[in-house]
This record gives C-alpha cells, structure tokens and sequence, in this order.
C-alpha cells in the first residue's frame, strides 16, 4: 500500500512539474505568437511602430492574461518542488532512523557479548584455596595439606559446601547458612555473580520483548547449574531495595520454571524448596 502511495505521489508531483512547463512556455510565446501574427514576415525585433500602436491592446490583454498562467506556473513549480523536498526528507529521515536503529542494535549486541565474554574470563580467573588438616595416625602430628580450585571446579566446590551446610540445619537456620556462605567463602565469587546480576538488568532494557527472551536464553544457557542456583541463593542477600526488584524481575522470567526443567538444587531438597519459596509464592509439587 505504502508503495502504491508513493508512486501516486511521484506521478503527481511529475504531473505538477509538467503542467508548469507548459504554462511557462505559453507564457512567454503567447507575444511572440502575436507579434509573428501582426507582422508576418518580419524579424521579431523589427517591429512596425504603427501595427505594434495598433495591437498595443491585444498586448495589453495577452499580458494580463498570460501573466496568471506565468503565476500559476510558478506556484506550481514551487508546490512541487516543496512537496518533492518534503518527501525527500522524510526518506532521509526513515532511512536515519533506520541506520541509527541498526546502529543501536549492533552496539546492544556488542556490549551484551562483552559481558559474556567478561563472564567467562571471570569464571577462568577464579581461584580458591584452603589449608585442610590430615590426620596421619594416632601419636603423629597433624599435618596440612593446601587444597586448591580454579574455574567451574571452585563454583563446583562452593556448591557443594552449601549442600553440605544444609543438611544438618533446619528451618530459618538455612537463611543464615546462605548469609554466612556469602559474608566469608561467596566474596571470591562476588565479581561474578555481580556481572550475571549487571547482565540481567541490561537485557531488561532491551526494548524488544522477544529480543529479550532470546537474551535471556542466552545468558542462562551460559550459567552452569551450580553457579545458577548459588546465584539465586545470592540475590535475596543483597540490601532489600534491591532484591526486591530483582527477585520480582526473576519470577517474572518465570524461573521456578527453569530450577524445575533443569533440576536446580534437586540433589538437595532443603535448597530446592529455598528457591521455589523464594521464587515462587508456593513450592511446586515435585
């Protein structure tokens, strides 16, 4: 429709241009005409003095009445050439408004695989150490030995020492558990679980929504399953304000769905019924 339009539009303005011409050149061959008509021929600059005295009226009334078409020309000319501009502008504008949305996108997208990239160069910088007593016999002294993680086997880790935190405390001991795990052992993982958290705000921005569900896939797809739920555990630490927020934004990316299609926190019940409660109004039956 749009192109029907435009063309309707361009033959019109073609038309405005084509009338004008021909006005235009009436305009100014109407006393040549009459000239040539009076004193035939005769050089047009050779004018009989007495036949020109003569037809000076005829002159009169073709000036008057050419002068009209010599304006309607010119209107015409100018309203075509104000519509012809006025559409050119408007494609120029379109055709800005694209390129700087183009422009935008492409600068959403660097800056999101930035931060993915960001991500995992955070994960391969991770490091973690702890000196664990051996016992070797009964009358032999105690001996140390330095255990060390890095990477996916540090977030396995830390993983595993809240599953273990878990299984002998109950009810609100488990919130305490979550809050002591990130007061002391979570800081060496806090630049990482602040650039999920950073990266799930800048997708929301998006504009788009189903930019944004693709997003967020790809976002998720790139967490592993212990860092995710160690994440889900770290939000409602934060001031509340903030977790507030967050924890609204999570529900609304209905992320009890995700814990129960990738079984988040299954092998520890007590840390699965965390997250639902946390993340849902009411636990989901398992």
């Amino acid at each position: 429709m749009k192109k029907v339009l435009t063309l309707v539009f361009n033959i019109f303005i073609w038309v405005l241009f084509g009338i004008s011409i021909i006005l235009f050149i009436f305009g100014v061959v109407s006393p040549i005409a009459v000239h040539l008509l009076f004193n035939p021929g005769k050089p047009i600059l050779d004018f009989n003095l007495e036949v020109t005295k003569e037809i000076g009226a005829v002159g009169d009334w073709l000036g008057g009445s050419a002068t009209p078409f010599l304006t309607a020309a010119s209107f015409l000319i100018l309203l075509a050439a104000y519509l012809a501009q006025k559409q050119e502008l408007s494609l120029t504008r379109k055709e800005f408004s694209a390129q700087h949305d183009t422009f935008k996108h492409q600068k959403y997208d660097n800056t999101f695989f930035n931060l993915l990239n960001l991500h995992q160069q955070n994960i391969e910088r991770l490091y973690f150490s702890e000196s664990v007593q051996v016992r070797t016999g009964i009358y032999e002294e105690d001996k140390y030995q330095l255990n060390e993680y890095s990477a996916n086997k540090a977030i396995n880790f830390f993983y595993k020492y809240i599953k273990d935190q878990f299984k002998y405390e109950e009810g609100y001991r488990e919130n305490l558990i979550v809050f002591d795990f990130f007061k002391h052992k979570g800081i060496y993982l806090n630049s990482i679980l602040v650039n999920i958290d950073f990266m799930f705000e800048f997708i929301e921005t998006h504009d788009d929504e189903d930019s944004k569900k693709m997003y967020y896939n790809l976002l998720i797809a790139q967490i592993s399953d212990q860092l995710l739920v160690i994440y889900l555990l770290w939000v409602p630490t934060i001031s509340e304000k903030e977790s507030t927020n967050k924890i609204l934004l999570l529900k609304k990316l209905k992320m009890i769905t995700i814990i129960l299609t990738r079984k988040l926190g299954h092998d520890s019940p007590k840390i699965y019924t965390l997250l639902a409660r946390t993340y849902e109004n009411e636990s989901p039956t398992t």
